[in-house]
């Protein structure tokens, strides 16, 4: 049995429920949760992961909040939103 990393079967959820697009929220928790133990890179691996992702299946890829990483993710992504 293949196992399937949990923000791709989010995502391809959105496909089969016939969204266009993908924004998951939180993309920065990085800045936000210093109990994750990750820092800037990994959440930039991570959020091009999720764009890739998105793309892969046909759907918009929206980026969520990572202000500071927004010029780096630019090509991963087709949208951003600021909340």
């Amino acid at each position: 049995m293949t196992r399937v990393p949990k923000p791709t079967q989010a995502i391809a959820g959105c496909k089969a429920k016939g969204f266009v697009g993908a924004a998951p929220a939180d993309m920065d928790s990085f800045e936000k949760n210093h109990d994750l133990n990750f820092g800037a890179a990994q959440q930039l691996a991570f959020n091009r992961f999720i764009g890739t992702t998105a793309r892969g299946l046909g759907l918009a890829a929206g980026l969520t909040n990572d202000v500071d990483q927004v010029a780096a993710l630019a090509p991963s992504f087709d949208f951003f939103v600021n909340e």
